[in-house]
């Protein structure tokens, strides 16, 4: 009986640890990009696109780990070297502060073809910019709340776009955008600033843990990310390893 009991145990456990495997592969297949903003702005996803922190932004205690300070004036992370052409990406991020400009740009790319990111809108909602820079008319969007530690993510695909929120209070909101998407090329990439119109967008406050996929991440992906918190780290040979790691209230 106790061999049997033990038997039992082993398989449950062998269980456990290939579910879990399977789950932490599944939440960072097509991650292209990952910044966790630990007092850097080093690329995590084993891609090589590191950023630069302009104005010499504070690095202070944040959501998971710590989180980049921005003064809403010049500071801001720039991550001149990525590049993403897709017609399906996700976008995402925490905040914990708020808008300078209507069009302030939390995650925004202003390179080589059309600008696409995301940022706050005219309705204080979360907004995207894609198919030429005509998406940013949509205010279908969830507001996104001020001082709050808010993750903020849009999911693009070629049908539709979702975009989410997730707060602690009040969970994950969505709304969704049901028009065609092209394929754009996301490059010269910042964090906390839109490249535009007299240089007024910029974020103040604090973020953390952005990340760029090369797909749409769905639903319970978004709550995974934001209620576990995900932290990675680059092995030798480019090997992706993921924890799961606790989050700062």
């Amino acid at each position: 009986m106790l061999k049997l009991l033990g038997k039992v145990i082993v398989l449950v456990l062998a269980v456990s640890l290939i579910t879990g495997v399977v789950y932490a592969a599944d939440v960072t297949t097509g991650m292209v990009g990952y910044w966790p903003l630990d007092g850097n702005a080093k690329d995590k996803s084993g891609k090589g696109n590191d950023g630069t922190a302009v104005g010499n932004p504070q690095w202070v205690n944040g959501r998971v780990g710590q989180a980049v300070k921005l003064d809403g004036a010049t500071q801001l992370i720039d991550i001149p070297g990525f590049k993403l052409t897709t017609d399906t990406a996700t976008f995402a991020v925490w905040l914990n502060g708020w808008k300078t400009d209507t069009w302030t740009g939390i995650m925004m790319s202003r390179g080589t073809t059309s600008p696409n990111g995301i940022g706050f809108g005219d309705n204080d909602a979360l907004h995207y910019t894609w198919n030429g820079d005509s998406t940013w008319q949509w205010h279908g969007g969830p507001v996104i709340p001020k001082d709050t530690w808010v993750m903020v993510a849009v999911a693009v695909e070629p049908t539709l776009a979702t975009a989410y929120t997730f707060t602690d209070s009040d969970g994950l909101k969505s709304a969704v955008n049901t028009v065609a998407h092209l394929s754009e090329t996301i490059d010269k990439l910042q964090l906390g600033s839109d490249n535009c119109c007299g240089l007024t967008r910029w974020f103040t406050g604090m973020m953390d843990e952005a990340a760029i996929y090369k797909r749409a991440l769905a639903k319970d992906d978004i709550v995974e990310l934001a209620t576990k918190g995900l932290t990675t780290a680059v092995e030798s040979g480019g090997k992706l390893a993921v924890t799961w790691a606790g989050l700062k209230k």
